[in-house]
């Protein structure tokens, strides 16, 4: 997880518009590298700008509760889970990964694995994402999306 805190961008939505609040969506996604990252920060600004309450660990420094209490927190209150697919989060998916590597993905990997089981394999709230064509080919992807 990181330990630097984004300033979140403030959300683009009227509420008195259709009296609704804004859908929030949480981004899962492992930390590959700087500039993944950087897209994966992009795309929680982006949805921002939109209206979408876009949550990402970016804008976090340290939770309160810890790490695995605020991921518990957001897949439980997210409308959405957008699953930002690579082949790092691949391996942490399938828990495939070195020890001690990506412990927040393969916590999340196992998390939504188990929110699917425990749904009977109705997908209403998983959107895997691509950020480059590169990872289109990802099991854990066709996975989530073939279960809708």
């Amino acid at each position: 997880m990181c330990c630097v805190q984004i300033a979140r961008p403030p959300l683009s939505y009227d509420v008195g518009a259709n009296g609704w609040p804004p859908p929030k969506v949480f981004i899962s996604y492992s930390h590959d590298s700087p500039a993944h990252e950087a897209g994966v920060l992009a795309l929680a600004h982006r949805l921002r700008g939109n209206g979408i309450e876009a949550i990402v660990d970016q804008y976090e420094s340290f939770p309160s509760g810890g790490w695995i209490q605020w991921m518990k927190r957001q897949a439980r209150d997210a409308q959405f889970i957008l699953v930002v697919c690579t082949e790092a989060y691949r391996r942490r998916w399938e828990d495939d990964e070195k020890a001690n590597v990506g412990p927040g993905a393969v916590f999340e990997g196992g998390l939504i694995q188990q929110l699917l089981y425990d749904a009977g394999g109705a997908n209403e709230r998983f959107v895997p994402v691509l950020l480059s064509a590169s990872d289109a080919d990802c099991e854990y992807r066709r996975q989530t999306t073939r279960l809708g």
